[in-house]
């Protein structure tokens, strides 16, 4: 990765970030300069991972916004903060889902894993655009 653009100057959304691939991902742009916006559905869990990447990376280039993709009303407060910060959006990494065993339905009323997997990141993608 020595050979990496330098991505500081830019704003990076990465959704589900607090583990797996997305906190990978959210980790490697950090090292790279960008401001990275960690959208998580989980407070605690968010805010451990961006301690860590903090500490692993030098830097504090990351910020954390609350955001169920599960919930479009929740999804909206979370285009919302982002917009009402007046910076431009210049990649959206939408990385969060899930696999359901069970039956379960959104506070709308959709199925769980389509509404985290598909409806949300939809709705995000939407309403983030200019």
């Amino acid at each position: 990765m020595e050979t990496a653009l330098d991505l500081a100057g830019l704003r990076i959304l990465v959704t589900g970030a607090n583990s797996g691939v997305g906190r990978g991902v959210a980790e490697a742009l950090a090292l790279r300069g960008p401001r990275v916006e960690m959208l998580c559905r989980n407070e605690e869990r968010g805010r451990r991972a961006q301690e860590e990447i903090h500490r692993v990376s030098g830097r504090e280039n990351t910020w954390l916004t609350l955001c169920d993709l599960g919930d479009m009303d929740s999804v909206r407060r979370a285009a919302d903060e982002i917009l009402a910060r007046g910076e431009c959006v210049d990649l959206l990494v939408n990385n969060a889902g899930l696999l359901s065993r069970s039956h379960r339905l959104s506070p709308q009323g959709h199925e769980w894993t389509l509404a985290v997997n598909h409806l949300g990141p939809f709705l995000l993608t939407q309403l983030l655009l200019p």
